[in-house]
């Protein structure tokens, strides 16, 4: 005999510690249990969240702009309004910022920006400090040394991050996962689910459904009150803007084949 249980969940529905990227589910007044012959096992079945996340926000937004000319050189930080970019109007934003002295033009054909210098009689360099250098896909310093040098980004991505992760933790696995999302060598994981929204529009709905009935984690719990679920991108950064959210997650309770 199988027996399911759902738990759905909705982030709105926090205490004033929880947030949409670090939630806690307790939930003592309901026996989520199984016998000493059966085994319990664990699936998301579907997520769904508003794609509100900004592509230029407070952690890519800024870049040092540096002019030598007649061996004085002159240093400013750069700042694009946080919001929704694409590559025409992040490329305009950055023209805008360094109009004087350097141009900033996208190119439709190749999907980049060239960038370049103005003048003959200077050397500029750009320190792209901030995280923007992932959108452009372009070396973290670059030097544009006269008009007639091009300096190229790599092929645009005006996506911050394609994946969302969602990690549970308070459950014991006997079939943990690995994963080498974060780092280079592979690791036991609770990493239960990877999302894609590379092709959500913004403010579009992110909607994730797990078709694949064979995906679940078998669990050592006899007994389940707590679990915590993280969220993050595929950089292991915390998705401090992520939106409420939905989420069903199924318990699965069959008796133990030995």
């Amino acid at each position: 005999m199988v027996r399911f249980q759902n738990l759905f969940i909705n982030s709105y529905n926090k205490t004033s510690t929880d947030t949409n990227y670090d939630y806690n589910l307790s939930i003592p007044e309901h026996d989520i249990s199984c016998g000493e012959n059966e085994e319990m096992s664990l699936t998301i079945t579907n997520f769904n969240t508003q794609n509100i996340f900004y592509n230029i926000n407070n952690t890519n937004n800024q870049f040092y702009f540096t002019v030598l000319k007649s061996g004085v050189s002159t240093s400013a930080t750069m700042t694009i309004p946080i919001g929704v970019y694409d590559v025409y109007t992040l490329t305009t934003a950055i023209d805008e910022l360094i109009i004087g002295e350097a141009h900033a033009t996208y190119i439709p054909l190749l999907n980049k920006i060239d960038f370049r210098n103005k003048h003959d009689n200077s050397t500029i360099s750009i320190n792209f400090f901030s995280d923007l250098y992932k959108i452009l896909n372009i070396d973290k310093n670059i030097t544009l040394p006269n008009k007639e040098t091009p300096v190229y980004s790599g092929l645009l991505n005006m996506n911050r991050f394609n994946y969302l992760l969602i990690y549970i933790t308070g459950i014991t696995c006997y079939n943990q996962n690995i994963s080498n999302i974060t780092n280079n060598s592979f690791k036991l994981s609770n990493l239960v689910a990877i999302i894609n929204r590379a092709d959500v529009l913004p403010f579009g709905n992110i909607c994730y459904v797990e078709m694949n009935e064979n995906n679940k984690i078998l669990l050592g719990n006899k007994k389940i009150t707590n679990l915590n679920i993280k969220i993050t991108n595929e950089y292991g950064e915390l998705l401090t803007d992520l939106d409420n959210w939905t989420m069903t997650i199924k318990l699965i309770v069959s008796k133990k084949i030995i």
